[in-house]
């Protein structure tokens, strides 16, 4: 990986650029991404260098691009690593259009490493991690709160004349996160706000929002979904799928719905986002059965099915939007499962695949299947029989999706079967 990224700030050299965070290492060692900030009038050109030298790589391939207001972000695969290098291409350090950061200021705050690599110095790099910290999360990370205490008193107070400079607000943090959110969230907003106003910096917002549409409109996310029998694999390819590396901003695991309308009453089905791709998912549990329970009633049945055909009309603009965003949707059973399962056997089928066309399309419909006895095997409390007449039952789902289905032999070993989903959605 270093062979491209030394190629890649050789390249680059010329251009008015800075490393904004954690890449004093570099090109050596490296997270997971590359923060980089150009200035406005060269962003076009480093963007073209970098596609240049992408394509005549022999080793980096640049699997997706998302494109936002003044920013640019490419996912490169290099030398078939599991793992994608990403690289973020900032020409404004802004809050929702706001800038806080100035680009002069920027620019004059770089020092140059023995590298030879132009780097944000280490009170600059320390004031951007605060500043988007308090902004756009919920607390700022530990971490960073961390060392800010840890500097000395010269340094904080350095921290705290760059505050001054850039937004008009002195800054003191003490020892509580929470606190310290709270304290200066509001305020660094307000007088972002207040900046951009006074200044009659209007058209960036409108550029912002024009860029976050047009973000949108791509749909570079994915939805996908997992249907089958206990035992077939489901649980184990999606926590192995949320673990992997993808080319995604996010991914988010839903249970069976989209969780956008309260759940009637019955049995608790669990949903959990994940907004990080490192996130641990050892929580991540499927505790609900698919054998075969009480029949209910056909009145029963129609009430569910009109109830939860509300939350399925809603997911068309919530999917929309998750997907325009460049997340990867992933639904451990979804609408599908009333085709399997025998509580709903009172419906005809008919009525079912008409039902099904209320329900968002997912863009693969993965069917995991193995053998029962192998299923059996792994929960001998389920009946062989069920598990039979549900197979059957997805391979008719199949002919009916024809080019959405996947078949996923989960009789194999674990790694073979996640290599395949992760195949699949690669090709999307």
């Amino acid at each position: 990986m270093n062979v491209f990224l030394t190629k890649l700030f050789q390249t680059i050299k010329q251009l008015d650029y800075v490393v904004l965070r954690n890449g004093r290492d570099l090109p050596d060692c490296m997270g997971r991404d590359i923060d980089l900030y150009v200035n406005e009038n060269h962003f076009s050109k480093l963007n073209n260098l970098i596609s240049n030298l992408i394509l005549k790589s022999e080793n980096a391939n640049c699997v997706k691009v998302q494109s936002r207001y003044a920013f640019n972000k490419y996912y490169i695969k290099i030398d078939n690593q599991e793992k994608y290098l990403t690289i973020d291409i900032w020409n404004t350090i802004h809050w929702y259009s706001c800038e806080y950061f100035s680009a002069e200021n920027l620019l004059k705050n770089r020092e140059l490493l023995d590298s030879g690599i132009y780097h944000l110095n280490p009170l600059s790099e320390l004031y951007i991690k605060l500043v988007k910290g308090i902004t756009q999360n919920k607390n700022l990370k530990d971490k960073y709160l961390e060392e800010y205490l840890n500097l000395s008193d010269d340094g904080k107070i350095e921290i705290s004349n760059i505050f001054k400079d850039e937004l008009g607000i002195s800054f003191k943090a003490e020892s509580s996160n929470d606190f310290l959110s709270q304290n200066y969230k509001k305020r660094i907003r307000k007088h972002l706000l207040t900046k951009q106003i006074l200044k009659l910096q209007f058209l960036n917002f409108f550029k912002f929002i024009f860029g976050w549409l047009r973000q949108l409109s791509n749909s570079t996310g994915k939805f996908i979904v997992f249907i089958g029998p206990d035992g077939s694999g489901k649980s184990s390819l999606i926590k192995s799928t949320i673990e992997s590396d993808l080319p995604f901003t996010s991914l988010i695991y839903k249970y069976c719905r989209f969780g956008l309308i309260p759940r009637l009453s019955g049995k608790k089905k669990q949903v959990i986002d994940r907004t990080n791709v490192n996130a641990q998912v050892n929580r991540l549990s499927v505790a609900n059965s698919s054998m075969p329970g009480k029949k209910l009633n056909i009145f029963h049945v129609l009430i569910l099915l009109g109830y939860y055909g509300i939350e399925l009309i809603l997911g068309f603009p919530w999917l929309w939007i998750k997907k325009g965003l460049g997340d990867l949707v992933i639904m451990d059973r979804y609408i599908y499962d009333y085709y399997l399962l025998k509580e709903y056997t009172s419906v005809p089928n008919v009525f079912l695949k008409y039902y099904f066309y209320l329900a968002p399309l997912p863009d693969i419909i993965f069917l995991p299947m193995a053998n029962p006895d192998n299923i059996r095997k792994r929960k001998p409390e389920l009946d062989k029989h069920e598990i039979e007449r549900q197979q059957k039952l997805m391979l008719e789902l199949s002919s009916y999706f024809k080019s959405k289905c996947i078949i996923i032999d989960t009789n194999q070993d674990l790694s073979g079967s996640v290599l395949d989903v992760r195949k699949k959605i690669l090709e999307l």
